[in-house]
Formats: C-alpha cells, sequence, structure tokens
C-alpha cells in the first residue's frame, strides 16, 4: 500500500551489465590484492547486476608497467576459479587502462590495430582506455587522441570529470573534445560524490550535457564497493537512473 515511500530506498541495479574498467585482476596494481577479493568483488558486483566483465589494471611509468605476460596466467586462474565457484559474470578478456605518457607514446608509435606484434592491446574489438595524467598533459589530448584513431583504435577516455584542470576553465576542453569525437567514460561513483563535489559537479553536468558514452566502476577496492552498494540504494541514484542508462553505452559495444 504505501511502497511509494520506500522505492527511493530500494536496491537498484547498475546501469549497465558490461563492466569495462575495473581493477579487479589481483596482484598487479593498486586495486585487488588477493585473488579471493577479486572472487568477492565479482559476486558482489553480480548481486547488484554484473553480468559481463572486462579487466582493465593499469599501465603507467614507472610502477605499473604490466604486461600481457603478466597478466595472462592470472587471468587465466581468476576466470578458472570463477567458473568452479559458479558465480554467473561471463569475463570478456582483459586490457589496460593506460596512461598517456612517454612509455604510452612510444607503444602507441609502435602499434596498428590488427597487427599482431603491436605492444598495444585493445578490448572488445579495437577500443582502448586512457587516461590523462593528473598533472596537466603536457601536449593537447586531441592531437594524441587523433594519432591513436590513425592508429586503428577507438579510444576511451577514463574518468574525464576527474581531472581538476579541466574543471576550471569553463568545460572548454570537454565541448572540444567532444567536438572531436572522443567518447567519455565516467565513474559511476562520481555521480555519488565520492571523489568530492566538484567532480560530483562536473559529472552531473556532462551527463546533462549528453557527454557520457560509457560508465565503468574502476573498482579498487572494498571501500569503494561498500560505496557502490550504498549509492545504488540512495534517492540520489533513482533519480538520475534512467538518464544513466540511457546514455550508457557498455552493453552494445
Amino acid at each position: 500500500m504505501f511502497d511509494f515511500l520506500f522505492r527511493k530506498h530500494e536496491l537498484l541495479p547498475l546501469p549497465y551489465e558490461r563492466d569495462i574498467h575495473c581493477h579487479i585482476i589481483p596482484g598487479v596494481d593498486d586495486g585487488s590484492a588477493l585473488m579471493s577479493m577479486s572472487l568477492d568483488y565479482l559476486q558482489s558486483l553480480h548481486e547488484l547486476g554484473l553480468r559481463r566483465v572486462v579487466f582493465t589494471p593499469h599501465h603507467a611509468y614507472p610502477n605499473y608497467m604490466n604486461e600481457p605476460s603478466d597478466i595472462q596466467p592470472l587471468y587465466d586462474k581468476l576466470t578458472s576459479r570463477l567458473r568452479a565457484q559458479a558465480t554467473p559474470v561471463v569475463c570478456e578478456g582483459y586490457s589496460f587502462e593506460y596512461r598517456i605518457d612517454s612509455t604510452f607514446r612510444q607503444m602507441l608509435a609502435a602499434s596498428r590495430y590488427e597487427d599482431c606484434s603491436s605492444p598495444l592491446r585493445p578490448f572488445l574489438g579495437n577500443h582502448l582506455l586512457v587516461e590523462c595524467p593528473w598533472q596537466e598533459p603536457s601536449e593537447p589530448v586531441g592531437d594524441l587522441i587523433d594519432r591513436v584513431r590513425a592508429a586503428g583504435y577507438h579510444p576511451i577516455l577514463a574518468h574525464p570529470e576527474r581531472y581538476p584542470y579541466w574543471a576550471i576553465d569553463g568545460h572548454d576542453q570537454y565541448k572540444e573534445l567532444k567536438r572531436r569525437g572522443l567518447d567519455f567514460q565516467c565513474n559511476l561513483l562520481s555521480f555519488a560524490g565520492y571523489y568530492g563535489d566538484a567532480v560530483r559537479r562536473t559529472a552531473l553536468w556532462m551527463l546533462r550535457q549528453g557527454y557520457v558514452n560509457y560508465l565503468g566502476s574502476d573498482l579498487h577496492n572494498d571501500i569503494q564497493l561498500h560505496q557502490m552498494q550504498q549509492f545504488l540504494r540512495s534517492g540520489k541514484y533513482a533519480d538520475i537512473r534512467p538518464d544513466l542508462v540511457s546514455c550508457c553505452g557498455n552493453d552494445r559495444l
């Protein structure tokens, strides 16, 4: 009779079934440290609505110089353990979250999509997840993105709402990159205020502008998982979930 009183306190599912940004391969970056943690995270995300996942460990100089030879054995073990515990999450491979740095530029110069010797590893075809440095980039991001495209890849910029040097210029950089056709992947927790009010405001502005193309958990740890569970029960999420579902292209890749 009074269901409407509790609507905003129900746990609503994720706005996507496929996650394309997470740090759940164990022991390779600042994300999950142990295989048991990775399995627990995937089980918990499944309970929130996750059905498919692409793993994206960091690739950044000098701390996270991960290579496929490092990741493949862990990926194989994780997928095997996941099947053994009957968690119905389909693992769709792994790529990397590539930091735009000198190492990435060198790899890009030596890469061409569909060339088996290319050092870059895309996901779900030719998609490539890249992130800006936390200090303002030394070259225009748009110019580098053009080179990524020229090499045959489809670039997706990770969590653009979190780069503080873009939020203070009247959002001009977002407008320019969107004009040049760059796709944006926002973090779900940005809309919850997890990274601060300024990031939340930027994320909501991007959502209103139609600039959000993909979403991701960017899951690293227990705290973020708990915050996500809380957010999915909130009125704040219920209010914007239809817009998030509408804009999110994760399940169409």
